[in-house]
C-alpha cells in the first residue's frame, strides 16, 4: 500500500519510527499520521534555526502589562 501524496523515504522513515516505538498504526489513520509528521520534520527544521537575541522572551516581556505599577 502506497500513498502518492507522499514521498516514499518520509513513509519510510514514519514507518520505522513507529515500528521502533512498537506504535499500533490504525490503516484508516495511516495517511493523516505521515502527513503530520511530515510537517512535523518541517516545523523541527524551523526550531533548529538560530535566534537573535532581541527575539529572546526576556527581551520582549514588558513587566508593566501585567503589573499595577511598580
Amino acid at each position: 500500500m502506497t500513498e502518492p501524496s507522499h514521498d516514499a523515504a518520509l513513509i519510510a522513515e514514519f514507518d520505522a519510527f513507529a515500528a521502533r516505538a512498537q506504535l499500533p498504526v490504525p490503516p484508516d489513520r495511516r495517511e493523516a499520521l505521515i502527513a503530520g509528521y511530515g510537517e512535523l520534520r518541517e516545523m523541527l527544521a524551523l526550531l533548529r534555526q538560530p535566534l537573535p537575541p532581541s527575539a529572546e522572551p526576556a527581551g520582549t516581556f514588558d513587566p508593566s502589562s501585567v503589573t499595577r505599577g511598580l
